[in-house]
């Protein structure tokens, strides 16, 4: 006996309470007054005994029980349970939640039954009532016609593709073509939402999301200049025809855009982005200002509030790419300055000849342009042009202000020359006679009510415009379009001269400014001339443009106005 312990069994003291639900054991109330244990959790099949040999103080029968009692309590402490997990290893309360949880899926499942059953009723119904039965000959009539009709090259890939995809099994196992892909890409571009719904829908099958994103991320992107795109977009350009020289100028487009603060991992490197994007000389400017504010500790990273984004356009053709993005907390000029010309640094040195540089009239904007040094000074300190530093050849770089923003800002200055602008307001007048936007609005309401009616560009989104419909460029060219000005002759209201004359300026305007490579189709170039391509210097209408629209109209108008309000400078 002096060879033999014994054995001391489950002793588990934290999960005491569990030890009546452990099957195949019993409670030993320890009556021997035995040393090792007080009470303890024992196997039924227990050995009592155990040699001393062994090194152990339970047997294995007792062992096996320790190991189910303490992942029990395991179990027993966790909130949660997985739905896998057998019945009698989950605690009473996991349990309960448990059968309550699938009680719930029940119900739901057999109230998502009922409503299929229903559908189906409905459409065997409709089937009876308006379903035609096909002969097998017609069938075969409408196979010869799907295979003979003279379908484009894209339809006939569309419809392959299309049945190919249904006829997999595992669509996992289906590779799309490469012209299916990028037909996807653009479709979920032009609206996410409205992919899904094709792809929900079932009438159409088209790729995932999660595919489409491994093509549109072939390039990580990059905070600051991209030279992956740079790249990209470099050997697109010279592959372009050596003699259409033209072809090879760009413009570089810039704009802020608002954006949502928040935090976000990137998944490749696990950076950090979200945060501004500061160089050297504003990295230095903030410790500057921080040292005279009192504050030595090194100026904390500030969230990016915009983003100031740079793309790449071709004058005559139709290259295009997206090669720099800066996030930004507070822009200014001088921002602009250092990111935009590093932007061009980048562009001349893979080969991207840059002409000019294009965004909207802001005061930032406005500003950058003023720290240039003109090659063509002018009376009124407008700065239009600089040399370009970076470019191998003597070319200047040009300043355009976005034809389309001044077009909103001249919808604007119209709309706000009525009562109740409030700080706003302006009334315009030329000529004595006032320019007003109640003639708009009065223009709406007279036709507001036909179904067929004249004024068809007219409706509530551009006649009172809010915060969103006010950013739409298209709303602004309905209210100055030649078909509002075409009404306004017809009417003949009175004191409406010069409005219609304004109209049909502007018009013109913004028709012979998008006239330089539009995508407009062949047949609206045939009906309205003045969104015809450029082809010719001497071109007609950039004689209009100079002598009839800005010396004639805008600087004549300027010139009446200063003289009517030159006394009340003095």
């Amino acid at each position: 006996m002096t060879q033999y312990q014994v054995c001391a069994g489950a002793a588990f003291e934290a999960g005491k309470n569990l030890w009546n639900d452990i099957p195949n054991s019993y409670i030993d109330l320890n009556p021997y007054l035995e040393s090792s244990y007080v009470s303890t959790c024992r196997a039924t099949n227990c050995n009592l005994l155990i040699p001393l040999r062994l090194g152990s103080s339970r047997c294995q029968s007792c062992s096996k029980i320790l190991r189910s009692l303490k992942g029990r309590y395991k179990t027993s402490n966790e909130s949660e349970y997985n739905e896998n997990t057998r019945n009698d290893l989950l605690s009473k309360s996991q349990t309960k939640a448990k059968l309550k949880d699938k009680q719930e899926k029940n119900r739901a499942a057999q109230k998502r039954n009922k409503y299929l059953e229903k559908k189906i009723k409905k459409m065997e119904e409709m089937l009876d009532k308006e379903g035609v039965d096909l002969e097998e000959n017609l069938s075969i009539e409408f196979s010869n016609i799907l295979q003979t009709a003279p379908l484009s090259e894209m339809q006939q890939l569309f419809l392959d593709q299309q049945m190919k995809y249904a006829a997999v099994k595992d669509k996992r196992q289906h590779r799309w073509h490469p012209a299916m892909i990028r037909l996807a890409i653009k479709i979920r571009n032009t609206s996410a939402a409205a992919y899904e719904i094709m792809r929900d829908s079932g009438a159409v099958n088209l790729p995932h999301s999660g595919t489409l994103f491994d093509y549109t991320h072939s390039i990580e992107a990059q905070v600051g200049v991209n030279s992956g795109l740079v790249e990209m977009f470099s050997k697109q350009v010279k592959q372009l025809s050596v003699e259409e020289s033209r072809e090879l100028y760009h413009v570089l487009i810039f704009d802020e855009m608002y954006i949502s603060q928040n935090l976000v991992y990137r998944k490749s490197d696990g950076a950090l982005i979200g945060y501004a994007h500061y160089d050297d000389t504003d990295k230095e400017v903030q410790r500057f200002e921080a040292y005279f504010e009192g504050n030595i500790k090194e100026p904390k990273p500030d969230m990016a509030v915009t983003m100031l984004g740079f793309m790449v356009k071709g004058i005559t053709s139709n290259q295009k790419c997206v090669v720099a993005a800066y996030p930004c907390k507070s822009l200014n000029k001088f921002m602009i300055y250092s990111r935009a010309w590093e932007v061009v640094s980048h562009c001349e040195g893979a080969g991207i000849k840059i002409l000019a540089m294009v965004c909207d009239g802001g005061a930032n904007n406005r500003s950058f342009f003023k720290l240039h040094t003109p090659i063509h000074r002018t009376e009124s300190g407008i700065v239009y042009d600089t040399p370009n530093m970076y470019a191998g050849e003597e070319r200047p770089m040009f300043f355009i202000s976005d034809v389309a923003h001044l077009l909103k800002c001249i919808r604007n200055c119209l709309y706000n020359s009525r009562e109740g602008a409030g700080d706003q307001y302006r009334r315009m007048e030329r000529n004595g006679q006032p320019l007003l936007w109640k003639v708009i609005v009065k223009l709406y309401y007279e036709f507001k009510g036909d179904t067929l009616r004249e004024g068809f560009k007219l409706n509530a989104q551009n006649v009172f415009p809010n915060s969103y419909s006010v950013m739409r460029v298209k709303y602004a060219a309905q209210v100055l379009s030649q078909t509002v000005a075409n009404l306004l002759k017809e009417l003949k209201w009175e004191n409406t001269e010069e409005l219609i004359e304004f109209i049909e300026k502007m018009n013109k305007f913004f028709d012979v400014m998008n006239g330089a490579h539009s995508s407009q189709s062949k047949s609206t170039k045939q009906l309205n001339p003045d969104l015809a391509p450029y082809t010719d210097p001497g071109d007609e209408r950039l004689k209009w443009l100079l002598e009839d629209f800005w010396e004639n109209y805008i600087l004549h108008w300027k010139n009446d106005n200063d003289k009517k309000f030159a006394g009340l400078d003095a």
